[in-house]
């Protein structure tokens, strides 16, 4: 990751301006590392200097919080997105684009994000996103139908 923020220091030297895809990038490397401390400093610098995030910046930090067992920061972040654009929004944009492009990988992140609400023990918060990903007309996956079968389970549901 030093080798991509050596770039973007050249980058502001020479005053290119960042994108949200070159903000996007840094904010997935971080993810994947589970850096999801420095990966926010990076979501947020995106803000600060005036370039707005996207429904993918978004969603990798997330997965990234789901998958670091921080679901409530994933929470905290999906408010903030639902404040700003709804949450409805986000589900049915993501999967216009999935039918557009004919792809069905998208629900694939929101299994993450429902497995980590689930695990976290967030699972109304889980059931009220499943409705929302079903009525948007993207078709959940068997591992989405188990995570939801397991967080019914745990909750003595079956």
């Amino acid at each position: 990751m030093y080798a991509a923020m050596d770039v973007v220091t050249i980058m502001d030297f020479k005053r290119l301006q960042l994108n949200v895809m070159t903000y996007n990038e840094l904010i997935n490397g971080h993810r994947i590392k589970n850096a999801m401390d420095e990966a926010r400093k990076v979501f947020d610098s995106m803000v600060r200097y005036g370039c707005e995030p996207n429904i993918f910046s978004y969603n990798l930090m997330i997965c990234g919080y789901c998958k670091t067992d921080r679901v409530s920061d994933a929470s905290k972040l999906l408010q903030r997105f639902d404040d700003k654009n709804g949450l409805s929004d986000l589900v049915f944009e993501i999967a216009d684009r999935a039918k557009q492009e004919e792809l069905e990988p998208y629900i694939v992140r929101y299994d993450m994000l429902l497995d980590g609400m689930v695990e976290s023990g967030c699972f109304n918060a889980a059931m009220a996103l499943f409705h929302k990903i079903y009525a948007a007309g993207l078709k959940p996956s068997v591992a989405t139908y188990n995570i939801m079968m397991e967080g019914l389970c745990s909750r003595g549901l079956s």
